[in-house]
């Protein structure tokens, strides 16, 4: 199997198993969009993923891919957000923005109360937001959401 230049360049560098990490940390990436240091099984990818030595190949890579890779040591979670610029991502439809909002809404509010555990983690129920949905109307036509049984 060929291999890029830059994970050849590494894997002299550093080695084998660091090219297995490499490749381990982007696969993750790809599959979860966002990693956080403390999440079961990401931190060893979330320490590849920020180490200085492999930074420059990781935003390379997930730029070469339309993403933009951030990063935030300060609050210790690492991100792909698809490029802006570029129209290849699927939008989301009305229905999930506004389930995104609602979740939003609830975590805040928990926050606000002091309720939020280690690392700002909010547990909730599906009972306990459906009943904050259960009042709303659809935007654009004021007609409520469909029920379904």
């Amino acid at each position: 199997m060929t291999m890029l230049h830059e994970l050849a360049e590494i894997e002299s560098r550093f080695g084998e198993s660091a090219v297995d990490d490499v490749r381990k940390a982007a696969n993750l990436m790809l599959r979860r969009q966002f990693l956080f240091a403390g999440d079961r099984g990401a931190t060893h990818a979330y320490e590849v993923l920020t180490s200085p030595r492999f930074r420059i190949y990781f935003a390379s890579l997930f730029d070469a891919l339309g993403y933009d890779l951030r990063i935030s040591e300060a609050e210790q979670w690492v991100g792909i957000l698809p490029d802006v610029h570029l129209d290849w991502f699927p939008r989301m439809r009305a229905e999930h923005t506004i389930v995104l909002l609602v979740l939003t809404l609830a975590w805040q509010e928990e926050v606000n109360r002091g309720g939020a555990e280690s690392r700002a983690v909010v547990a909730t129920t599906l009972n306990a937001l459906f009943e904050r949905t259960s009042g709303c109307q659809r935007p654009l036509t004021g007609r409520p959401w469909p029920r379904h049984a």
